[in-house]
């Protein structure tokens, strides 16, 4: 687990990780905004698709162009306010790392700079629900996800698996909490407790998918890909709690993570993108983009589901990796683009798919 001085310190590189999750999170906005330029470019209305009207509204749904302009609307607002907020952080947090704490600005003022990223987190979702209320109702419901009918079934997955890319930022945002609350990390193997909480969200949502059409084996198997990630839970549990064995845990660790990464590598290219191959794309099926766009984001989601083996291949040559490559929670931002290019491609996979069935 993150220790202490390692949540409290500051990196002329990379940003406070009490400070990440807010960055992400304004990103992910900008990403989104970005999602919906490209797929208007190619003239797809996903208006039927992404649901913005909570059920029994009986106001007419947002158009494709009016989702784009209140994103695009939202992503400028937001970054209006949180980027001075971040740089008065990124101020606070090098004078408070400089600082021999003696000083009176140090004793005075520096627990401003500890509430700040609270402080642009409450803001940031205050924003997105408040312009967003069918999140809001989808996130109040996320356990709940309706079987049928499913208007908002596309709306409550974008949601849920994008929460699963915010995993260890979640964790390390938890953290930060506890110090901020107690001055400490107050339980043990809460980290591990705020990482189950997007899988068994996905998990359950797909069994109740699955109760409710049981002869869908694909529901049944997508909840076995987001249980794969409970055996790495379990060694890293373990790695804690006895870590006289650590060489066999940290082996049986990225044994689990490998299955893991090709399970979700998989599934990415040939459920929720609907390729036949690579070389091919969609065999006797239409596709939206160039193919040279599909091959090019299969090798990227390839490398970022992969990252971590690349981190220990470069360790095993000799070179200074630990956790990254060349700054702290470098994957947590390719994660952030690489569900971006899988929204793209799985919004497009269900268009084409929806307008087949017309």
């Amino acid at each position: 687990m993150v220790s202490t001085e390692e949540i409290l310190k500051f990196d002329s590189i990379a940003v406070p990780i009490p400070q990440r999750l807010n960055l992400l999170i304004l990103l992910a906005v900008w990403v989104w905004q970005w999602i919906l330029h490209v797929i208007s470019s190619k003239l797809m209305d996903i208006s039927h698709l992404v649901i913005t009207r909570k059920p029994g509204d009986i106001r007419v749904s947002y158009s494709h162009g009016q989702v784009y302009k209140a994103s695009r609307q939202l992503a400028v607002r937001m970054l209006m306010i949180i980027f001075p907020l971040h740089v008065a952080t990124m101020t606070f947090w090098y004078i408070k790392e400089n600082s021999d704490g003696s000083s009176q600005l140090s004793n005075g003022f520096m627990w401003i700079g500890d509430m700040l990223p609270l402080i642009q987190f409450v803001i940031i979702i205050s924003m997105i629900l408040k312009n967003s209320p069918v999140v809001f109702y989808c996130c109040k419901r996320l356990l709940l996800i309706e079987s049928q009918p499913r208007p908002l079934r596309t709306t409550y997955i974008l949601i849920s698996d994008t929460l699963t890319s915010f995993s260890k930022p979640l964790i390390d945002f938890t953290l930060y909490l506890s110090i901020l609350a107690f001055g400490e990390l107050k339980f043990s193997h809460i980290d591990l407790l705020v990482a189950l909480f997007p899988v068994f969200i996905r998990m359950f949502q797909c069994l109740r998918e699955f109760r409710a059409n049981p002869k869908d084996k694909m529901l049944f198997y997508n909840m076995l890909k987001y249980a794969s990630s409970l055996p790495i839970l379990v060694c890293m549990w373990l790695l804690r709690s006895y870590p006289h064995s650590s060489h066999y845990h940290t082996k049986f660790q990225k044994f689990f993570m490998l299955i893991q990464s090709c399970y979700t590598f998989y599934w990415d290219l040939f459920n929720d993108w609907s390729l036949n191959s690579i070389k091919n794309i969609r065999v006797g099926k239409s596709v939206t983009f160039p193919k040279e766009y599909y091959r090019v984001s299969v090798l990227f989601d390839f490398i970022v589901r992969f990252w971590w083996v690349w981190i220990s291949l470069g360790h095993y040559l000799g070179f200074n990796f630990t956790t990254a490559m060349l700054f702290d929670g470098e994957i947590q931002y390719l994660e952030i683009i690489r569900r971006g290019i899988w929204v793209i491609f799985r919004l497009e996979s269900d268009y084409i798919s929806i307008n087949a069935e017309k």
